[in-house]
C-alpha cells in the first residue's frame, strides 16, 4: 500500500523564472479585454477626452508585448500559440481604433483643426496617395 502523506507536509513551490512570463500573459489579457471594451464604448464620433486613456493603455500593452517577445522563444509551443493569438487580437482592435480616432490624433499632436477632418476623409476615401493630400489642404 502506498504511503499516505499528511496535509501539512507540502513544501512551498519555489518561484520559477518563467512565472513572470505567465503573469505578464495574464496582465496582457486583462489589458486587451479592457482596451476592447473601451473601444466598443467609444462615442460616435469619437470624443477627444477618450483618446489619452486608450493611448496610454495601448502603450502599456505594447511594452508588455515587447517584454514577452524577448522570452517567447524559450516557451513551449502552446505558450507561443497563446502569445501570437493575443498579438493578433490586439492588432485587429488597435488598427480599428487607430483608424477611428485618426482625426483626434492629428488634432492633439499637430493642432490640425477638426474642420479639416471632413476634407481629409474625402481625400482618404478617393485617393491613396497620402503625401499629396497634405499639400492639397
Amino acid at each position: 500500500m502506498p504511503k499516505r502523506y499528511k496535509r501539512g507536509n507540502k513544501k512551498k513551490k519555489k518561484p520559477r523564472a518563467n512565472d513572470d512570463f505567465y503573469k505578464r500573459e495574464q496582465e496582457i489579457n486583462r489589458l486587451i479585454n479592457d482596451f476592447v471594451s473601451r473601444y466598443f464604448a467609444l462615442e460616435y464620433p469619437p470624443v477627444a477626452s477618450e483618446y489619452p486613456y486608450m493611448n496610454e493603455e495601448r502603450l502599456k500593452i505594447k511594452r508588455l508585448f515587447d517584454l514577452q517577445n524577448g522570452e517567447v522563444w524559450k516557451q513551449s509551443k502552446r505558450r507561443k500559440m497563446i502569445y501570437y493569438k493575443q498579438l493578433e487580437r490586439f492588432k485587429y482592435y488597435y488598427t480599428a481604433w487607430k483608424h477611428f480616432t485618426y482625426y483626434i490624433y492629428l488634432n492633439l499632436s499637430y493642432d490640425l483643426p477638426i474642420r479639416f477632418s471632413t476634407t481629409l476623409s474625402f481625400f482618404k476615401k478617393h485617393q491613396h496617395d497620402i503625401n499629396s493630400i497634405r499639400f492639397q489642404l
